[in-house]
């Protein structure tokens, strides 16, 4: 009896930890093969493959300023969690063309069972011709893997998608959905996989023509609130909010508290990713940080902290 029972708590225990925990092998793109080198490597990213085109793995970790983070050729933002993300090509109006990024799952997906999925998405707007905005960014499953010579079929269906159109390039933004499975998927795709008649597109002032996203936090979980809150790690995203900014928007001063009450390093960039300000073995809980000369708009705020790394964004006017 006794041994029944243990087997059952076994049993339990397992499902419990499979239902909570993330399927997507390195849904946050943290883990490496090697650094990237080049604007192609994605399948430097553990677990992650072009499935169409050549998608871009950005990471700080490289000496290649076209593919660094947070500042690279095609727009200016720091991961929504660790120090990595991917960039997808998903609209352009002079060609048919789209990159998908595919990744692996640590396991089949079970048939029957439903599962939330989301992502997170911010549109680059540096480079000259990305100045579209779309909506139709989602996520679709597999059960074979595609690449660049066998490219996954663009036909109007997504497991989840968004209907909305995304423009926003300061802060990520989640797309979140559910589906029951159909089939044993083991590969989740990321991207646009509906064409151009029923993509909606929007000219944000420009002659150039191509919509890029960064794509980070890719999770598929039976637990919903695993999903809508996925980052690198939970410990790490308590760990964060023990520091907080006000005012927020400013003009000449800002408060930063330091609720950890242990030395920490603050670094200010501004939108360009360049360094601005530095001050190190901070000990005050209740820094008074000056911007009254900096210009006006998006700052952001990277502190260093017990091991730990955070950045925030700080708004200027």
């Amino acid at each position: 009896m006794k041994k029944i029972i243990i087997t059952y708590l076994i049993f339990a225990f397992t499902n419990l930890f499979y239902c909570q925990q993330n399927l997507v092998q390195n849904g946050s793109f943290e883990d490496m093969v090697s650094c990237p080198t080049s604007s192609d490597g994605l399948n430097k990213a553990t677990g992650w493959f072009p499935y169409m085109e050549t998608p871009d793995y950005l990471n700080i970790c490289t000496t290649n300023t076209d593919i660094s983070v947070p500042n690279n050729l095609w727009g200016n933002q720091y991961a929504a969690s660790g120090n990595a993300y991917v960039q997808i090509r998903c609209y352009a109006d002079f060609m048919f063309t789209r990159e998908v990024a595919g990744g692996s799952l640590v396991a089949p997906l079970t048939i029957g069972q439903k599962y939330f999925v989301s992502f997170k998405v911010n549109r680059a707007d540096i480079l000259s011709d990305s100045s579209y905005s779309i909506n139709k960014l989602g996520a679709k499953f597999s059960t074979v893997s595609f690449s660049p010579s066998n490219p996954v079929p663009i036909n109007n269906f997504a497991h989840i998608n968004t209907n909305s159109i995304i423009s926003d390039t300061a802060n990520w933004v989640l797309i979140m959905g559910s589906f029951v499975a159909d089939s044993a998927y083991n590969y989740i795709m990321i991207g646009n996989f509906f064409d151009d008649s029923n993509t909606t597109v929007v000219n944000n002032g420009s002659l150039y023509n191509c919509a890029y996203y960064f794509i980070d936090d890719v999770c598929v979980s039976t637990d919903s609130l695993l999903c809508a809150n996925f980052s690198v790690s939970v410990k790490e995203n308590s760990f964060k909010h023990q520091f907080s900014f006000y005012p927020n928007p400013t003009t000449d001063f800002v408060i930063v508290q330091n609720s950890f009450n242990t030395p920490f390093n603050l670094t200010v960039y501004n939108s360009l990713g360049q360094e601005i300000y530095r001050q190190q073995s901070i000990t005050s809980n209740n820094l008074q940080l000056d911007v009254s000369s900096y210009n006006t708009g998006l700052l952001f705020v990277r502190i260093t902290n017990l091991n730990n790394q955070f950045t925030y964004k700080l708004l200027k006017q």
